[in-house]
């Protein structure tokens, strides 16, 4: 194997020192050392493992995600299991307040039971 110059380009065998054309010395050390940095770069790899890398990241955000919805939907579920509403036996709506549109003994049941039942909620206090 050989390499040039980096003066003037001279082809010049690997144990050279100096060029034998224009006498420069030659840095070993600086050329071997890109001779194997270039030698060992594969463009295929490079992009392969870049190209995992992002569906590993992709896979990450996504379960990330996922697990966040489930978080605020279980939230979500388990607010309307402690919420507790108010109702009235000559209504269709849920109150959040027990004296809003001048309900009668009023029945205290959870959200989540309001809304199985079909009631909806009041536009005044919910």
């Amino acid at each position: 194997m050989s390499f040039k110059c980096r003066k003037c380009g001279t082809e010049l065998p690997d144990e050279a020192a100096y060029c034998t054309s224009c006498g420069e010395k030659q840095d070993r050390e600086s050329i071997i050392s890109k001779l194997t940095n270039w030698a060992t770069f594969k463009p295929k790899q490079v992009i392969g493992a870049f190209a995992a890398l992002l569906v590993v990241g992709a896979s990450v955000l996504t379960v990330s995600n996922a697990q966040s919805a489930a978080s605020v939907t279980d939230s979500k579920t388990a607010a309307n299991q402690e919420e507790e509403v108010w109702i009235a036996e000559d209504s269709d709506v849920y109150h959040s307040d027990p004296d809003c549109s001048d309900m009668e003994d009023p029945e205290q049941i959870t959200l989540e039971q309001a809304e199985k039942d079909g009631y909806k909620p009041c536009k005044k206090c919910h």
